[in-house]
Formats: structure tokens, sequence, C-alpha cells
């Protein structure tokens, strides 16, 4: 996924004034990352909003208002469910629950963009409170705290952020990892 594709969402987001937090595992490296610590692989880029305040029936509505640069395919999953909502060609109508995920993609690229509506277990009002301003893909946005990113993924309990968060432990004793030095190259059989 394009850069271009992320900023066009989120501008059309802010340009509507639509409230939400970038978060996720992304989120959490812009932080490592300012601090000169080890960041981790990750396949997408999150951003929560509140289920009280913006509704997915509201958020679709301004993503079908915004002009995508490339190909994007786009998909809603609740409760296990996934529906397409947009298949790069033609717009879609499914029922949307209260509170559940759109996906953003492109066919051919690794990395996506969700867009979440509802519970992280941690309030929506907390994290926006201890959230920061900060510039993504030259678009503003607001990130959340590093402490708030770490308590929803212990909160989120599954078990590649159970991994995460004992890498993360280490990274925070240890800074960046040592690596042994090689001794000599492998050896010619």
């Amino acid at each position: 996924m394009l850069k271009e594709t992320i900023a066009a969402v989120l501008s059309m987001l802010n340009r509507h004034k639509v409230p939400f937090v970038f978060f996720g595992l992304e989120a959490l490296n812009m932080h490592l990352g300012r601090e000169g610590k080890v960041t981790f692989g990750t396949e997408d880029c999150d951003f929560l909003f509140d289920a009280g305040i913006s509704s997915p029936v509201a958020i679709l509505n301004l993503l079908k208002k915004t002009p995508f640069p490339e190909e994007v395919h786009i998909t809603w999953t609740e409760a296990g469910r996934t529906m397409t909502v947009f298949d790069g060609w033609k717009w879609k109508s499914p029922r949307l629950t209260k509170s559940g995920t759109f996906s953003i993609f492109t066919p051919a690229a690794f990395y996506h963009m969700d867009l979440a509506v509802g519970d992280t277990g941690v309030a929506f009002k907390d994290i926006w409170r201890d959230s920061v301003k900060f510039t993504y893909y030259g678009t503003p946005v607001r990130l959340a705290s590093k402490s708030h990113l770490i308590e929803m993924k212990r909160l989120a309990g599954r078990e590649k952020d159970k991994d995460l968060l004992v890498r993360l432990r280490y990274n925070e004793k240890s800074g960046k990892p040592k690596l042994k030095k090689r001794t000599r190259g492998p050896s010619a059989g």
C-alpha cells in the first residue's frame, strides 16, 4: 500500500474532524524509533475510533468520498466474520454492527491499513487525552501513548502480543540486542 493511500484516508478523516488515534504495533514502533530502540516488523498501520463518537456507517461514508490514488479493496470484520465492502470497482452495502475493523489494502501489497471501531480495554477518552500530535506520511494524527499501546497489547491477550511484550521487555532492559561478532566466514567445503 502506498503512503499516498494512507495519507488520503487520514486527510479525509481529518477534514471531517473525525477523532481517531494511531495505535497498534506500527504506532509503538514510532515511539521505539524516537527512543533509538529496536523496532518490530508489522504488516499494517492501525487507527482507533470510539464507537460512541464515530459509527462504522459514518466512517464508511467518508471512505466512499476518499480519492484513492490506487486500486484498493476494503473489508469489514466483526466477530470473526469478514465481508467485502469495496472490491476495487463497486461498493457493497453490508450491515455493519457497532464495532469491527475496516481493512484497506491493494491486491498486490503486503502492507494494509486497519480502521478499528470499538473497545480495546482502555477507554478511548483516556487514550485520546494522553496521545500526542504526530505526523504520519505527511498527515497530522494523534499517536497513542507508549504506555497505552503496551497496555492494549497486554489486554488483547493474543499469542503474538504476548510474544511481543516479552521481546519489548528485553528491548527496554538492554537497548539494542548485541550481535555476536563473526570471527570467520562460512567454511568452504
